[in-house]
């Protein structure tokens, strides 16, 4: 995932516009467009804005995968939970905090 798709994820998952977004950062709505988009790499300050907006850290925007805390072993009712269980496990602590 890269830094747009991650953005995007970011601003869905609150339910946002483009321009609800671009908004609350202080920025255009063409750069959180093309940022998405993959069109244009945002700079360190926009960076921050959705960061500190977000409640993330910039590494978030550059991370390969998020890894909460290892969960290999975990299991529920004695079965060892899957690659999917735990993606959607970190959907809805997502959606809680939102």
């Amino acid at each position: 995932m890269n830094i747009g798709e991650r953005f995007k994820q970011l601003r869905t998952e609150k339910r946002m516009s483009m321009r609800e977004l671009a908004d609350s950062l202080d920025v255009s709505h063409a750069q959180v467009s093309k940022v998405e988009a993959g069109k244009i790499t945002p700079s360190v300050d926009f960076l921050n804005k959705a960061a500190d907006y977000f409640n993330v850290s910039i590494s978030y925007f550059f991370m390969e995968k998020i890894e909460l805390m290892d969960v290999s072993g975990l299991t529920v009712d004695g079965i060892k939970i899957s690659d999917e269980e735990k993606e959607s496990m970190i959907q809805l602590v997502r959606k809680r905090r939102g």
